[in-house]
């Protein structure tokens, strides 16, 4: 059951997800996904996630324990997450890089996460954690601060204010790309 499984994952990295990690989220979250990254062994999706953090460093010292645990149901026993720490622009990102058990060889990809002043980011790589620490120090201002967004969420509470943006057609064709290629890599070898 799921509810067993959120207390195993708990157990396993020594944090409570209720009473340690949920309470150090928000109120800001945003996502984003901008197509198909081919940069790493696997195509992966350019997804990021940052939220406003009451405790960013809490959040960040939970990552690489969550990336050990994902990797206790791989098959093979031998893989392990290589957790390493780069700098960007003075601000540390912390990499685990996952061997995942595809065809016959693993493929490596990695997640990265960093904090941000109040915000804990997260991608696939270091590459994409770099662009929102860019977007986050040096970018644009967030979208909750512009005068255009303001005057349409003008009258809402601030707690239940959402928007969405997402080409669903282009969107569905690039994960069902996604998924036919999983398929093929995943499929039996004929020759042996």
């Amino acid at each position: 059951s799921m509810g067993a499984d959120i207390t195993e994952l708990e157990k396993n990295i020594g944090i409570s997800i209720a009473n340690d990690l949920l309470p150090a989220v928000g109120p800001d979250i945003a996502f984003y996904y901008r197509g198909i990254s081919f940069k790493q062994d696997l195509p992966l999706p350019e997804f990021g996630f940052v939220c406003s953090s009451t405790d960013p460093p809490k959040l960040l010292r939970a990552f690489p324990k969550i990336g050990d645990y994902l990797l206790s149901f791989a098959k093979d026993k031998a893989l392990k997450a290589e957790h390493k720490s780069i700098t960007y622009k003075d601000i540390p990102i912390q990499v685990v890089q996952l061997a995942v058990p595809v065809s016959k060889k693993p493929a490596k990809i990695s997640i990265a996460a960093a904090v941000v002043d109040k915000y804990f980011c997260v991608g696939f790589g270091a590459e994409q954690v770099k662009t929102m620490i860019d977007c986050l120090k040096h970018g644009h201002p967030l979208l909750k601060d512009q005068s255009q967004y303001k005057s349409i969420s003008e009258g809402y509470p601030e707690t239940i204010n959402q928007t969405v943006y997402l080409d669903f057609d282009a969107f569905w064709q690039q994960v069902k790309s996604l998924l036919e290629l999983y398929a093929q890599v995943n499929a039996p070898d004929k020759r042996d």
